[in-house]
C-alpha cells in the first residue's frame, strides 16, 4: 500500500505544473526477507522446547508416581523385617587342568621330536654303512679286474712257453713236462664273498702272488730264449677251481642279511615319514585347540564384562530412581492433579526400560552359560585326545618279568623287526 501511495504521488507530481522551487523527497522503503538459517534454527528451538516440555511433564508424572511409592515404602519400612543380602564374589585364578594339559602336550611333542631325531640318526648310520659297503665292493671289483688281467697275461705267457716247447721238440730236444695241480677258490665265488673286509686283504695277497708268478715266468721265458738246446724238466702249474660249500652258505647268508638290511631301511624310511606326518597333524591339532580355547576364554571374559556393565547400569538407574523419588517428594505439593497420568506414563516407560535391561542381562547370562558348556565340551575332547595320545606299548621279558619299551626289546632280540614296527604303529 505504501508503494502504491508513493506511485500515485509520483504520478501526481508529474502531472502538476513545475513551480519555482524544486524539492526532492526521498522515502526509505524497508523490505524484510526470511533467513533460511534463522528459520531452521527457530524450528530447531521449537522442537527442543516441545521436547523439554514433554520431558518436564514426564518427570512430573514420574515424580508423582515415585512419591506414591515412597509413601507405600515408608509404610512398609515402619514394620520391622529381616532382609538377607547375598553377594557373589568372583575370584579369577589359573585353571590347573588347562595348565597340566599344556604341559602334557609339550612333553609329548618333545618325546616325538626326540624319537624322530633317533630315527634320523639310525637312518644316517644305515646310509653310511651302505656307502662303506659300496666302496668295498668297488675296491674288490677293481682288485678282481687287476687279477683277471694278470691271469690273462700269465695264460699268454704259458701259450708262448708252449710254442717254445714245441719249437724245442722240433729241434729234437728231450723235454719232460710235469704238471702240478693247485686247488684254489673260484674267482666268482670270491667276488660274491668279497663284501667282507678281510676278503679285500686276501685279494691283494693273491694279486701279489700272481705278480710274482708273472715276473718269474718272464724271467723263465728270457732264459729259454738265451740258453742252448738241452734236456731239461719244465714244471707248470694248472689251476683247478673247486667250490667251497661253507663259503657258498656264507654267501647266501650275507645275501639274505643284505636284503634284510635293505628291507629294514625301507621300512624305517616309511616309518619316519609316518611319524613326521603324525607329528605335523598333532602340532596342527594342538594349535587349533589352543586357538579355540583362547577364543572361548576371550568370549567368556567379554560376556562377563558385558554382564558387569549391565549390572552397573541397573544400579545406576536404581540410584537415579531414588534421587528422582527424593526430588518428587520435595515438590509433591506443587504437582497438579492432571499431571499424575503423565507421571504414570513415565514410570511405565522406565519399568519397560528396566525390563529390557533385565532381558538383555538374562540373554547374556544364557550366552555365557552356552560358552561355558562349549568350553567344558572342548576340555572333555582334549582329555579324550590326551588319554589316546598317552597310550604306550610295554614288552615284558618272559625270563625276568621286566617291563621295557619296544626299542629295548628289539635290541635285546625279544621281538623281530615286523613285531617292532607293528608295536610302534600302535604306540602314541
Amino acid at each position: 500500500q505504501e508503494i502504491i501511495r508513493l506511485k500515485d504521488e509520483i504520478l501526481k507530481w508529474k502531472d502538476a505544473k513545475p513551480q519555482i522551487q524544486t524539492k526532492e523527497v526521498v522515502n526509505e522503503v524497508l523490505q524484510y526477507r526470511e533467513d533460511p538459517k534463522t528459520k531452521e534454527e527457530i524450528e530447531t528451538l521449537k522442537r527442543k522446547l516441545a521436547e523439554e516440555q514433554r520431558k518436564r511433564l514426564d518427570l512430573e508424572r514420574e515424580r508423582y508416581s515415585f512419591e506414591e511409592k515412597i509413601r507405600v515404602k515408608k509404610i512398609d519400612l515402619s514394620q520391622v523385617r529381616e532382609k538377607v543380602v547375598q553377594q557373589e564374589v568372583v575370584k579369577m585364578q589359573e585353571d590347573p587342568l588347562l595348565k597340566s594339559e599344556c604341559e602334557n602336550f609339550t612333553q609329548k611333542i618333545n618325546d616325538e621330536v626326540r624319537q624322530r631325531d633317533l630315527l634320523k640318526d639310525e637312518l644316517l648310520r644305515l646310509q653310511r654303512q651302505k656307502a662303506d659297503l659300496e666302496l668295498q665292493l668297488e675296491e674288490i671289483e677293481r682288485e678282481r679286474r687287476m687279477r683277471r688281467d694278470a691271469e690273462l697275461e700269465i695264460q699268454r705267457l704259458r701259450v708262448r712257453l708252449n710254442e717254445l716247447e714245441i719249437k724245442d721238440k722240433e729241434t729234437r730236444e728231450k723235454v719232460t713236462v710235469k704238471q702240478k695241480v693247485v686247488l684254489q677258490q673260484d674267482p666268482q665265488q670270491e667276488k660274491e664273498h668279497s663284501i667282507l673286509r678281510l676278503q679285500v686283504e686276501e685279494e691283494r695277497h693273491k694279486r701279489v702272488l700272481l705278480e710274482k708268478e708273472y715276473n718269474a715266468l718272464l724271467q723263465q721265458q728270457e732264459t729259454l730264449e738265451k740258453i742252448e738246446v738241452r734236456e731239461k724238466v719244465v714244471r707248470t702249474e694248472k689251476v683247478q677251481v673247486e667250490k667251497d660249500p661253507e663259503a657258498e652258505l656264507e654267501i647266501e647268508r650275507l645275501k639274505k642279511s643284505l636284503e634284510e638290511e635293505t628291507r629294514r631301511r625301507q621300512e624305517l624310511d616309511q616309518e619316519l615319514s609316518n611319524i613326521t606326518s603324525r607329528l605335523t597333524e598333532m602340532e596342527f591339532t594342538n594349535t587349533k585347540s589352543s586357538k579355540e580355547l583362547d577364543y572361548i576364554r576371550d568370549e567368556s571374559s567379554r560376556l562377563q564384562q558385558e554382564n558387569q556393565r549391565l549390572q552397573n547400569e541397573i544400579r545406576k538407574l536404581q540410584a537415579e530412581i531414588q534421587i528422582t523419588s527424593k526430588e518428587t517428594k520435595q515438590i509433591t505439593e506443587s504437582i497438579p492433579l492432571d499431571n499424575s497420568r503423565n507421571l504414570e506414563i513415565r514410570l511405565s516407560s522406565l519399568q519397560n526400560e528396566l525390563s529390557d535391561l533385565r532381558r538383555i542381562t538374562s540373554e547374556k547370562d544364557e550366552e555365557i552359560e552356552k560358552l561355558q558348556k562349549s568350553l567344558s565340551a572342548v576340555r572333555v575332547k582334549r582329555e579324550q585326545r590326551e588319554s589316546h595320545l598317552r597310550r604306550s606299548i610295554v614288552v615284558i621279558d618272559p625270563t625276568t618279568g621286566k617291563e621295557m619299551r619296544p626299542e629295548e626289546a628289539y635290541k635285546l632280540g625279544l621281538i623281530d623287526w615286523k613285531m617292532f614296527v607293528n608295536l610302534q604303529s600302535q604306540e602314541c
